[in-house]
């Protein structure tokens, strides 16, 4: 350590001395309190959502429900319309016998040789024919005349115009002698010409013919209504569900906080020294 002496007078200022040796270095100062905690770095953003998984496959069809029931028969169909008359066809020749004669407008019996007669001039009024028992051709028809029969029909017309007739049920039969006089009903026809050429015509009764066979079956109804459809099958079970999407990419990490700030530094030695000379 140095001392100094005061003096009564002062001298010049000396030279100024060398530096002094350097100090040693002063003691480390006290290491500087940490920085805050930098504040957390912002969440990064959420990675986005992964596709969704395929469809399951669909489920197997449910059987089909039972047929329905056969609908009821349907209502037969309506009797179709009558078809038209067909055109009257010619006259034919009477069957079982047809006799000649020449007819007459006179109304009162006896009937001349050949001819035959009405009892009325009016056709609906008729209730009795005269047929004389010799035809024009002055042959003998009596047993002929004798085979018709109560019930018969007979039907006179002109042999030159077919379609002038008169047709009769008989009712009666009576041998007059020359002439024979038959109890009828009119049926239809007209009145005949005064002297034309006739043809009186019957039938006999032949013997009953064997049964007709049966008809043939008639035509099938209209269809019936078609039944109820059966009852929808169950529904196929639920397919499997299909597998969870793989999980979005990781957000990236947010920014690294601050540093904090530097603690303080140590004393200088400099300082030190001052503090000693002081």
């Amino acid at each position: 350590m140095f001392t100094v002496v005061p003096s009564s007078s002062t001298g010049p200022v000396g030279a100024q001395g060398d530096t002094g040796a350097q100090g040693a270095a002063g003691a480390q100062g006290v290491q500087g309190a940490t920085g805050a905690q930098g504040a957390t770095g912002a969440q990064g953003a959420t990675g986005t959502q992964g596709a969704t998984g395929a469809q399951g496959a669909t489920g197997a069809q449910g059987a089909v429900g039972a047929q329905g029931a056969t609908g009821a028969q349907g209502v037969t169909g309506a009797q179709g319309v009558a078809g038209a008359q067909g055109v009257q066809g010619a006259q034919g020749s009477t069957g079982g016998f047809t006799l000649l004669y020449t007819f007459s407008t006179d109304t009162t019996a006896p009937p001349g040789t050949g001819t035959v007669e009405y009892d009325s001039a009016t056709f609906g009024s008729i209730a009795n024919i005269f047929v004389h028992e010799v035809d024009r051709n002055a042959i003998g028809v009596a047993a002929t005349l004798a085979e018709i029969a109560v019930g018969t029909e007979i039907r006179i017309f002109e042999e030159s115009d077919p379609t002038k007739f008169s047709t009769f049920r008989v009712a009666s039969f009576t041998d007059s002698g020359t002439y024979d006089t038959i109890g009828v009903v009119p049926l239809s026809g007209v009145l005949l010409t005064n002297a034309a050429k006739i043809g009186l015509g019957f039938s006999v009764k032949g013997v009953t013919g064997p049964q007709g066979a049966v008809g043939a079956q008639g035509a099938a109804g209209a269809q019936g209504v078609q039944g109820a459809t059966g009852a929808q099958g169950a529904a196929g079970a639920q397919g499997a569900t299909g597998a969870q999407g793989a999980t979005g990419a990781q957000g990236a990490t947010g920014a690294q906080g601050a540093t904090g700030a530097q603690g303080a530094a140590g004393a200088s030695e400099s300082l030190l020294k001052t503090q000693m000379f002081t």
